[in-house]
């Protein structure tokens, strides 16, 4: 996935049924599909190392913290850098972390979603 062009091959975009693909992807992009530009120019895409500094946003829709922090490193450390990275994500914001992954105990403001299990929306009220 080449996230800053809204890139995705044919394999990584083989779940999104056909009908999903035509609402959201507009053209083929050899044996992929590409985001329409409705979509990608409105999305500001941010690496950061959480680790290491303030987040470089604050009342963001998305976080996504897939497969790194809550794998490798050691849970008291992943728990003070999800907390800060909760604090730039808006009420009611969405956290994707890996399929396999759980948040690490504490009192984080996380509300499982129904339809998938590795994504969460920040809870109201929320700091």
């Amino acid at each position: 996935f080449q996230a800053e062009d809204g890139i995705r091959d044919a394999q990584e975009s083989r779940g999104l049924g056909d009908v999903y693909k035509r609402q959201h992807f507009f053209r083929a992009t050899g044996g992929g599909f590409a985001v329409s530009d409705r979509l990608t120019d409105r999305i500001r895409w941010v690496v950061h190392d959480f680790t290491s500094g303030i987040p470089p946003c604050t009342n963001c829709d998305l976080l996504f913290m897939r497969n790194n922090l809550l794998t490798y490193y050691d849970p008291s450390i992943a728990a003070s850098v999800l907390k800060r990275a909760l604090g730039c994500l808006r009420e009611g914001g969405l956290l994707v972390i890996g399929n396999n992954e759980t948040p690490p105990a504490g009192d984080f403001p996380l509300q499982a979603t129904a339809a998938y299990r590795c994504i969460f929306r920040k809870a109201s009220g929320a700091v």
